[in-house]
């Protein structure tokens, strides 16, 4: 058997003419037919050439299967992928559920949201969890210290007393970004945007949750007609809790930043159930890194600091002098 490529070269070898659509039949051979050229061979084929060579076809699908291939190997990869990225999930979740404990809860329906207040302990102590699920089943949640739950239900006092005071919805005198009046709560690295908006349904409190220097950003709204009825069950769990968080009572040192070369340095103080402390992170464009320092061991950092910086010091200065030293005796 012939190939099909060899045998394409012999063909065009002998028939110069096969590049025309119509070409004078060999004598004894049938009609010609439009697209091909029918030549008597031994044995009698009759052979009409493809419009694309053997080997170009064969060339192809396996171009076409090294591609699906590497889709399939692709697809597996992400598979398994994900698969251990939600085993995972689900086993530090689980972790979660075993190390938390819940102590109290309550479910609140304002218009069409449900809202459950669970107060909540683990090893770092006790916190509020705010969660808002909506009729289609969205979620969306927040947390809360109990010091930063009773600040927050401080400032439900206000917006409710200054939502009471303002008039109908007016289409025509609403700001443009619909923000009617705005706080801010910072506690440690965490800060919560206090948002009284109003849209085409009407006004609500929107209360966003964030970490300073990135972070996951969550939020929850509420109803403006139901923040004397959050107010109150927020007040009936602190209550029964308090608001006392543990560890320094004073005012926290604000945080600083420092910049060098391409890096950013950030040091920021703050304190959960085991006392205070520092973080200091080092950010570049796509890395970031961090430590924490208690701050009892504050003191140690700096005398290590201080005895290399004085080391340093000395170092250089010895330098100094021998090259000082080096070219008193070549000038001499």
């Amino acid at each position: 058997m012939v190939s099909g490529s060899s045998f394409e070269l012999q063909l065009l070898k002998k028939c110069s003419h096969m590049s025309c659509p119509f070409t004078t039949p060999a004598p004894g051979s049938g009609p010609l037919q439009p697209g091909g050229v029918e030549l008597p061979l031994e044995g009698f084929l009759t052979i009409t050439p493809s419009p694309s060579p053997v080997f170009s076809i064969v060339h192809r699908m396996k171009r076409d299967f090294s591609f699906l291939e590497k889709r399939i190997c692709r697809f597996n990869y992400e598979l398994r992928w994900n698969f251990l990225r939600i085993w995972n999930l689900e086993k530090w979740r689980h972790r979660q559920q075993q190390q938390e404990t819940e102590l109290a809860t309550k479910m609140l329906q304002i218009q069409h949201k449900r809202f459950y207040l669970d107060v909540k302990q683990n090893r770092r102590g006790r916190f509020i969890k705010v969660a808002e699920v909506s009729v289609d089943g969205r979620r969306n949640q927040i947390f809360l210290t109990l010091s930063t739950a009773a600040e927050f239900r401080d400032n439900l006092n206000l917006f409710s007393e200054y939502y009471s005071q303002l008039g109908p919805p007016n289409p025509d005198h609403v700001p443009e970004d619909g923000k009617l009046k705005s706080e801010v709560i910072i506690k440690d690295t965490r800060r919560y945007y206090l948002d009284l908006k109003e849209n085409s349904r009407g006004r609500f409190l929107r209360v966003s949750q964030t970490i300073l220097r990135g972070g996951p950003r969550s939020h929850v709204a509420i109803p403006a007609q139901g923040m004397i009825e959050f107010r109150d069950a927020l007040t009936d769990l602190l209550e029964e809790f308090g608001t006392d968080d543990g560890g320094f009572k004073g005012e926290l040192p604000e945080g600083r930043h420092m910049r060098v070369d391409n890096k950013n340095f950030y040091f920021d103080i703050g304190q959960n159930n085991r006392g205070v402390y520092m973080r200091i992170s080092e950010v570049k464009t796509n890395f970031r890194t961090a430590i924490t320092v208690p701050e009892k061991s504050w003191a140690r950092f700096r005398d290590y600091f201080a005895d290399y910086c004085d080391k340093m010091k000395e170092n250089a200065q010895k330098d100094g002098d021998s090259t000082g030293d080096v070219a008193g005796s070549s000038s001499a």
